[in-house]
């Protein structure tokens, strides 16, 4: 048994202190960029516009996260204690992603030094990293996942039995799933990456490779929803119908296939076409075309030398190559009936860095194939240099947005004591939100940031304006004030001398209504 034992370990192709010693300069400087990428919004707690502001620093998932699936969360609130300060906070989702993606490029066996550096800051930059953090009573969350889904597929990969492989690597993958379900994509991209490097190092039988792949994805798959039942049965709880989380199921999957199939690649060319997220050079430019083009030529290349030698492979690295897209948008199967949101971006900001990483393999013989791949080079360092102006451009309005809500705050707080209307006894009703008062600032690149970034705006209905009223107040401005429910603002809003009341600071955009003090924001 020992014996056999022995023979499952990692085979990684070097020991695990050579594994460190080569990878440790990796880890690092990602570690770096990334904590000076984003110093600012570490510095200030800058947070989203949405759930962002509605958790304080202190947060344990629970019933509600069980509800939708996410049961491995409250355990990862509970080895943190609950605690979600930064710089903390942000600094271990961080090393999370910087391990990831360390494991990625050793599955992909890449030993190219600037490609390695390259793909790592391309994903560590992009929107998918920023608005994750910004969640930050769940960022670690976000982190864990991506980390224990790569992790996944490098188990499988590295551990040479079929069994133990797949039964190391679906634990990986089920706690990934358990945390945040939408980065299975980046698992099933990483999945990519490695059978094609095992088609380009002439494995004997890259089809097995790959069915131990999927096996184990499909396997973690399975474990995920029979813990999650196990849980909802013992506590006694119901799957909500936020996301379309009780909808999960193989027989939803398997209807909803077809148009899903056309859902995913609508959404993955909306993401690169500057429309589920910005991105300087994104939709403005044609860099990202270019960098598509170039890559798919390279590749073509590679694939024709290998069909010339080995046609299933070569066969097998086309498909591979196709289904992309696909894997890109893999949690849009499982999630049926949700639309793809910035925050469930990881596996889309996942494509350039991996194929960064697989043309760094190709062989490149000719003059063509060496321009070829200087210009796909020089094309991603642009498209990084415009996430990195991006990224600055997101927290510098998360940061003003949320400073100019503070100061409309701080007006109508010193309204409310000037006329004696400060009181435990009250309870408060914001009409409107802050970024639609004329006291409201927005510098010049308000109108170039994400929408996410907008503090005092972005809250579609009433439930979120009365809970993001709530965190403004509560969590940024720390103001004790009791906010009216969500019922108590529909029934207001519609009244007749609420309708025809000015917005403030106007004489008489603050009256009170019963034992509720009513504020005509805008």
């Amino acid at each position: 048994m020992r014996d056999k034992l022995k023979e499952s370990v990692i085979n990684t192709g070097c020991s695990a202190k050579s594994f460190i010693r080569e990878n440790r300069a990796f880890f690092l400087w990602l570690m770096l960029f990334s904590a000076v990428l984003y110093y600012r919004l570490m510095a200030e707690e800058l947070v989203n516009c949405y759930d962002g502001i509605w958790v304080g620093s202190y947060h344990r998932a629970g019933e509600w996260e069980l509800s939708l699936g996410r049961w491995f969360w409250p355990i990862i609130d509970r080895l943190r204690m609950g605690v979600s300060c930064d710089p903390m906070a942000s600094l271990m989702t961080l090393i999370c992603y910087s391990l990831g993606l360390v494991f990625c490029a050793d599955l992909l066996g890449c030993k190219n030094a600037p490609a390695r550096y390259l793909a790592g800051v391309l994903f560590l930059s992009s929107q998918s990293v920023l608005i994750s953090l910004s969640y930050r009573f769940m960022s670690p969350t976000f982190g864990a996942a991506f980390l224990l889904g790569i992790l996944g597929m490098w188990l499988c990969a590295g551990i040479k039995s079929f069994l133990w492989g797949m039964l190391a690597g679906s634990v990986c993958i089920c706690l990934s799933l358990g945390a945040y379900q939408a980065f299975i994509g980046c698992t099933c991209l990483a999945l990519i990456g490695w059978i094609i490097r095992k088609v380009r190092e002439g494995a004997a039988n890259p089809f097995l490779l790959l069915l131990k792949g999927a096996c184990t994805i499909l396997l973690g798959g399975i474990e995920y929803l029979i813990i999650w039942e196990m849980g909802l049965g013992y506590f006694h709880i119901a799957k909500s119908s936020y996301a379309g989380a009780d909808t999960y199921s193989l027989l939803n999957m398997i209807l909803k296939f077809p148009k899903r199939i056309m859902d995913v690649f609508q959404c993955f060319g909306l993401y690169f076409k500057n429309v589920i997220c910005k991105e300087l050079c994104f939709g403005g430019t044609v860099l990202p075309v270019l960098f598509f083009i170039f890559a798919a030529v390279i590749l073509a290349v590679d694939i024709v030398r290998i069909l010339l030698s080995n046609k299933k492979g070569g066969i097998l690295y086309l498909l591979m190559l196709a289904a992309v897209p696909v894997a890109a948008g893999a949690v849009l199967f499982a999630a049926t009936d949700t639309v793809l949101s910035i925050q469930m971006t990881s596996a889309l900001a996942l494509v350039a860095p991996i194929l960064v990483l697989l043309l760094s393999g190709v062989e490149k013989r000719t003059l063509l194939l060496k321009m070829l791949y200087l210009a796909v080079s020089f094309t991603a360092v642009v498209v990084l240099y415009s996430q990195v102006l991006q990224t600055q451009i997101d927290q510098k309005t998360m940061s003003e947005t949320r400073t100019s809500s503070m100061k409309v705050v701080a007006e109508i707080h010193g309204r409310l004591g000037a006329e004696e209307l400060l009181s435990e006894e009250l309870r408060y009703c914001f009409i409107g939100v802050p970024a639609g008062n004329p006291m409201y600032y927005r510098s010049e690149t308000f109108w170039t940031a994400n929408g996410y970034t907008y503090i005092g705006g972005g809250w579609p209905d009433s439930w979120s304006v009365v809970k993001s009223w709530s965190g403004l107040v509560r969590h940024i401005c720390q103001i004790n004030m009791e906010i009216c429910s969500a019922d108590e603002y529909n029934m207001l809003s519609a009244e007749e001398e609420v309708v025809n009341m000015p917005v403030f600071p106007a004489q008489g955009s603050v009256i009170r209504i019963g034992d509720i003090v009513v504020i005509k924001v805008s």
